[in-house]
């Protein structure tokens, strides 16, 4: 047999594979053998998770940004390119419904840049992170054929345990059939502003500066993630690959199935006059909302909703999950009338050829 190539497979199987490699050497979610009570949560969802001394639960998390799959120069300077790397790690943390705090900075450059451009790249960094009162604090740099940046960021918990005894924290291995689905802000403004990036007529209106600031400096919901736990939410997680490749890693988590209104999705109404019935494909799968994706029943949701709008946040219902034996595929599109709704455009994932183009 020919050798399987990673493409054929995709980046969700990848990591399963993976995974395995770890537990079948020990080293795995549950096998770890410097702590093995202390570790929670390991591979598989937005960041891994264990006890830390204080009785709190610290999270870690990494990402990268690749130059050519997650930003191009034409696109994103380089300002924005630290505020989006540092973004969606901090996403990651919210998306845990905990607290960043420390971040471990990593640049691959080719060494042509100008210094007051890779000075701009740490700003937008910092700026980011004191947004949330995390700080930046080691890290190395390297040469590269190419630019990368790849951020290392720890946080915590915002509390012990909640009343119930349950972990203060939001998780996509918690979601149940019967749960309602839900979603904070706005979906597809980023990906619009990428389109008016991309394909928009110049010069770009001022009104659809909302858009394009969505884009290059979205602002991670760790404030909406801490109220999520206060509302007694367990299951959630951020919006960085679209709601429908997101979804159905809850569902795969989970081993539930979704059914999702599109016509409840919340979009903006600048998105929609920027590139008309697109809008709804761009909400579904455009990724780099950052916003938060949760599930639960709905008194629960409902007291998550009255505490994010008291704290001029919004959570819109966008859906329910059922059992896998009531759908005929782990995502199921519909419209108000209950027909089904076929987007024109897939969600990302690296490495197969059926995901969209690269994100800039």
């Amino acid at each position: 047999m020919r050798p399987m190539k990673v493409r054929e497979i995709g980046e969700f199987e990848l990591i399963e594979r993976m995974a395995q490699v770890y537990r079948e050497k020990g080293a795995g979610a549950r096998e770890f053998a410097a702590a093995p009570s202390r570790l929670t949560v390991g591979i598989g969802d937005d960041a891994a998770v264990w006890e830390d001394v204080a009785g709190r639960y610290s999270i870690a998390t990494t990402d990268a940004m690749v130059e050519g799959v997650h930003f191009t120069k034409t696109t994103t300077n380089w300002y924005d390119l630290g505020w989006k790397a540092m973004a969606s790690n901090v996403s990651d943390i919210a998306g845990m419904g905990g607290i960043p705090l420390y971040a471990l900075a990593v640049l691959a450059a080719t060494g042509d840049q100008e210094v007051e451009a890779v000075l701009d790249l740490c700003r937008g960094m910092a700026d980011v992170a004191g947004l949330f009162g995390a700080a930046v604090v080691g890290g190395d740099t390297v040469s590269s054929p190419l630019t990368m940046v790849t951020i290392t960021l720890i946080g915590q918990t915002g509390a012990s345990l909640r009343a119930d005894g349950s972990l203060p924290l939001l998780s996509r291995y918690s979601a149940r059939a019967g749960d309602l689905i839900a979603v904070t802000g706005r979906l597809g403004s980023s990906a619009g502003g990428l389109e008016l990036l991309l394909h928009g007529k110049r010069p770009l209106s001022d009104r659809f500066a909302p858009l394009l600031e969505a884009h290059r400096r979205p602002m991670p919901r760790v404030r909406e993630g801490q109220l999520l736990v206060e509302a007694g939410v367990s299951c959630g997680m951020d919006l960085s690959d679209g709601l429908v490749g997101d979804l159905t890693r809850i569902c795969r988590a989970a081993r539930v199935a979704a059914v999702v209104d599109v016509d409840d999705l919340p979009l903006d109404p600048l998105l929609c006059e920027a590139v008309g019935e697109r809008a709804t494909d761009l909400a579904l799968s455009g990724g780099e909302d950052y916003e938060l994706l949760c599930t639960g029943p709905a008194e629960i949701l409902e007291r998550a909703r009255r505490l994010l709008d008291a704290n001029g946040s919004t959570l819109t219902l966008v859906g329910r999950l059922v059992g896998v034996d009531q759908a005929q595929a782990p995502i199921t599109l519909v419209d108000a009338a209950g027909d089904s709704y076929l987007p024109r455009r897939s969600g990302w994932e690296h490495f197969t050829a059926g995901g969209d183009a690269a994100k800039t």
